[in-house]
């Protein structure tokens, strides 16, 4: 039915609902993910952890040093796949062996 106007009226909203796809459509389960990395002198070395996973979805990881605040990536840290790297960045100079990272992030599951 044409729409006049731009206008949709009841009746053809509800012709639309009553004829949409059959198919069910699902989404990926997004699982949160949280690990603990004690840092050791190879870590201090490389300035960088490998994750067991890799993020679904750029900017949602946190990193949070134990008894310290929220990282923020990009000025803190980066991460480039299943590597957090804090080569150059602010944590450059503040981390050191035995310091507890935790980061939380998503994946699909």
């Amino acid at each position: 039915t044409p729409v006049t106007n731009g206008t949709y009226s009841i009746a053809q909203i509800n012709d639309l609902l009553a004829g949409k796809a059959d198919v069910n459509h699902t989404h990926p389960e997004k699982n949160w993910v949280i690990e603990d990395h004690v840092l050791t002198v190879a870590d201090l070395a490389t300035k960088e952890i490998i994750l067991a996973n890799t993020s679904i979805e750029t900017g949602s990881l946190t990193l949070t040093v134990i008894g310290g605040i929220e990282q923020y990536e990009g000025i803190d840290f980066t991460l480039n796949e299943n590597t957090v790297s804090w080569q150059g960045q602010a944590l450059d100079e503040a981390l050191e062996e035995g310091d507890m990272l935790r980061i939380k992030y998503q994946i699909e599951e």
